[in-house]
């Protein structure tokens, strides 16, 4: 009876009749441990347990009782406990399956796949369609990402049990994972027919909905969900975080607040509100509910995780790598994959590429990186340089390891893997793998890194650059007009066919990879302002690797327009080795900023320093100069010794820029366009002020020389308007630009003159271009736009 009572859900009924039953026979310990699951059953944990050790005590072996013992240490989360129990069970009764299923479940917990994997297939060699472990090897699957391998072991289950329904739920969870929506949602739909209120199928629907970033369909699935069941808190999270994506912050909020009400230690409540925290820029508030999520739970590793990304933002790296040593004597550490990914993420986040690198060995090859670690990895191997990685990389677990739409069109991906086949000449072969990802995966991001490495073979064809074995021929058609016009452009000024035919002072500043720009720049300039040249003096200050060549390309614009252009190297400004900051590490691929950038602040003083009167205006290499150049020299700078143009606030990098300096958002500024009153007895201080930030603060640089010139000059600057230095960048709308600006500013990466640039945006630049042609010989201006590409030895496909 007392059984019967179990199974219909009373429990408390069914205590009375074990307790009943064990007062009429005393010395039957089943009786007992009846009690005890029961008790169980109510959490009732530590009465079943203190049973469970007096059926122990008087029979050591008993197997019930063991077995509990080991369910209660689960409840506890002591799985190393659990385990010693069901194995002693187990000795006590070897031939019991169900057991071994328990015990292969409790060792994939642990992350010991290896060991789970025998112990199920062990149940499977005595009993080929035992159910449970089956559902192992599955679970086992999906935790090692090998969604093919997990599907069909559940479909298999399936065949067995068409009815499960908790089995058809695993299926669209795993076509999910697959990327395969639609079959997933099938599945959904279908447990929706014979089940209207299945929770599970409305969960995973809303879960479809956010993969396809429709946050507003998975909130009304969420909604739906929780009203079926207003007790599932789980559900309710679901909700606050598609509020929460939605920048609904304050309904969020709410959210998780009535969570906390019901159960004040839910962690993915406080984590919740620290997310929320987070998306509102307050990092310190983020980090106190992270740390009371650790608090409430100490055995749970991700409040944790979340601890170590606050603390990094809020500058205390050395907490956040205690944390993550903590977190490494953890039992079973080497198998975390979650942490292991925390780690690489960690590591290239504070720019220790080396042991980022060593995590990634651990891995055991590139079929082995995690899902979630394959941008980060694609971009750690740019950032090293080391390109064949890249592309091997996106090969063997992009393309042929299927990875899912998501993951293939990540952006760091994508950069890095188009900038691996310009480090490498490997053109032909990355092409190749796109067109296998687009056959299945459509998604614009890959289709227009195709079309960018399509434009690239193209160029390098007219610059004479390819090597005829790597001929892409026929995979040279793109579907973007903006590269067909643009490589056409490019072949006709660049290809091998063509033939050749004083008190206001504007200085630039290059390096190889910027001088494309400096030229467009500065003859853009001269050719808009032909008439106030005599009043100019002109100075570039270029990096010794191309001085060369920039002498003899620069002494030509100059004998075009009859200005003197003064040359000058980086050694007049400051010594070699000033071990100034120029990287931002991981998360822009390959791509770090030269020393070139810090030469404006050194320039600026040089020129004081000879003595140098009136104005001095710095503008970047990635401009064009329009006409009336003077209404910049004579605009009023207040009393000021800078002008320059306020950023654009309501870039969250901008406020977090901002912030790390201890300035208001509001006054942080530009640096692309910088007016100097030459005059200002304040200037000189300031400049070494930048100087002496950009040597001893560099962890305080998100922006680097930028954030050093408003740290130095903060409060010192009058506001340019923005025709004296307009932002484009590539999403830029047409009708957001000002007509005939004095100064366009190209912000950003891709700069207008890569084949990255993939918007109409940059035509202005191309432009200036073009009129650049009629002013260089072809030769000159063929080694100026191939800068931008490694220098390497010809050779074919079969030599490499």
């Amino acid at each position: 009876m007392g059984l019967s009572a179990r199974q219909g859900g009373d429990y408390s009924g069914a205590v009375k009749l074990f307790e009943a039953a064990s007062a009429a026979a005393p010395g039957n310990l089943n009786i007992l441990v009846e009690l005890a699951h029961t008790l169980c059953k109510m959490s009732r944990i530590a009465e079943a347990e203190a049973i469970y050790y007096r059926v122990i005590e008087q029979e050591g072996g008993h197997f019930g009782a063991l077995v509990g013992l080991g369910h209660v240490a689960k409840l506890r989360n002591d799985r190393c406990g659990a385990l010693e129990y069901f194995e002693a069970a187990s000795r006590s009764n070897p031939g019991h399956l169900n057991l071994q299923v328990e015990i292969g479940n409790t060792l994939r917990e642990l992350h010991r796949f290896e060991d789970a994997e025998a112990v199920y297939r062990h149940v499977l060699e005595k009993e080929p369609k035992q159910v449970g472990a089956m559902i192992g090897l599955g679970h086992i699957a999906k935790q090692r990402e090998e969604w093919p391998a997990a599907l069909a072991q559940f479909e298999a289950v399936a065949g067995l049990q068409p009815e499960n329904q908790s089995i058809q739920l695993e299926i669209a969870h795993t076509l999910r994972e697959m990327d395969r929506l639609e079959e997933a949602e099938a599945h959904c739909q279908r447990l929706l027919e014979r089940v209207p209120n299945h929770i599970g199928a409305l969960v995973l629907l809303g879960a479809a909905c956010q993969q396809r970033q429709d946050n507003a369909g998975a909130l009304k699935y969420f909604e739906t969900a929780a009203g079926i069941d207003i007790s599932n808190l789980h559900i309710q999270l679901e909700v606050a975080h598609a509020l929460r994506e939605m920048d609904r912050l304050e309904e969020a909020e709410a959210a998780y607040r009535r969570v906390l009400e019901q159960r004040p230690n839910a962690i993915g409540a406080l984590i919740g509100l620290g997310h929320l925290q987070k998306s509102r820029g307050d990092w310190p508030a983020a980090l106190v509910h992270y740390e009371e999520a650790a608090a409430a739970n100490p055995d749970n590793p991700k409040p944790q995780f979340e601890m170590m990304v606050a603390l990094r933002e809020l500058l205390r790296p050395e907490e956040a790598e205690a944390i993550l040593r903590r977190l490494e004597e953890a039992p079973h550490a080497e198998t975390d994959g979650e942490l292991q990914m925390r780690k690489l993420e960690h590591y290239c986040t504070t720019l220790q590429l080396d042991k980022a690198a060593e995590c990634v060995l651990s891995w055991g090859g590139h079929a082995n990186v995690p899902t979630r670690a394959i941008a980060l990895t694609a971009g750690l191997y740019a950032a090293r340089g080391e390109w064949h990685e890249v592309v091997d990389l996106f090969r063997v677990r992009v393309v042929e390891g299927g990875a899912s739409s998501k993951i293939a069109a990540h952006p760091v991906l994508l950069e890095a893997v188009t900038r691996a086949a310009r480090a490498t000449g490997r053109y032909v072969e990355v092409l190749n793998l796109v067109d296998r990802l687009l056959a299945d995966i459509t998604h614009p991001e890959i289709q227009n890194a195709r079309d960018q490495l399509v434009e690239e073979a193209r160029l390098l064809r007219s610059l004479n650059l390819h090597s005829d074995d790597e001929d892409p021929g026929g995979c040279l058609a793109t579907g973007s007009p903006l590269r067909a016009w643009r490589a056409d452009l490019l072949s006709q000024l660049l290809g091998p066919a063509r033939q050749t035919k004083s008190n206001r002072t504007v200085y630039l500043c290059t390096d190889k990879n910027y001088l494309p720009g400096a030229m467009v720049a500065l003859s853009s300039l001269l050719r808009h302002n032909m008439e106030s040249l005599r009043n100019y003096s002109i100075l570039v200050f270029c990096s010794d690797e191309i001085m060369d060549f920039a002498s003899v390309a620069f002494a030509q614009l100059a004998a075009a327009f009859s200005v003197r252009i003064d040359l000058r190297r980086p050694t007049s400004l400051f010594a070699d080795g000033s071990k100034l900051r120029t990287g931002w590490g991981i998360f822009t691929p390959g791509h770090a900023l030269s020393e070139a950038a810090y030469y404006r602040i050194y320039a600026a003083l040089q020129l004081l320093e000879e003595g140098v009167q009136g104005r001095a205006l710095y503008i970047d290499s990635d401009t064009c100069v329009g006409p009336r150049l003077d209404r910049l020299f004579e605009f009023e700078l207040e009393g000021q010794p800078l002008g320059a143009r306020l950023e654009n606030t309501a870039g969250v990098g901008i406020q977090r820029a901002a912030k790390r300096l201890g300035i208001v958002p509001e006054a942080y500024f530009n640096s692309g366009v910088l007016l100097f009153d030459l005059s200002h007895p304040r200037l000189a201080g300031a400049l070494r002020s930048a100087i002496e930030i950009s040597l001893t603060q560099k962890h305080r640089l998100t922006f680097l020389d930028q954030c050093a010139l408003n740290l130095a000059f903060h409060d010192m600057v009058a506001t340019l308007p923005e025709p004296f230095n307009m932002y484009v960048r590539q999403d830029t709308e047409a009708e957001a630009l000002t007509t005939d600006p004095v100064v366009r500013h190209f912000l950003q990466r891709p700069k207008p003159w890569d084949p990255m640039y993939r918007s109409a945006n940059c035509t202005p630049w191309f432009e200036e271009f073009s009129a650049l042609g009629q002013v260089l010989d072809i030769g000159l201006l063929r080694r100026l736009f191939a800068l931008q590409f490694p220098v390497r030895p010809v050779q074919s496909a079969r030599a490499r």
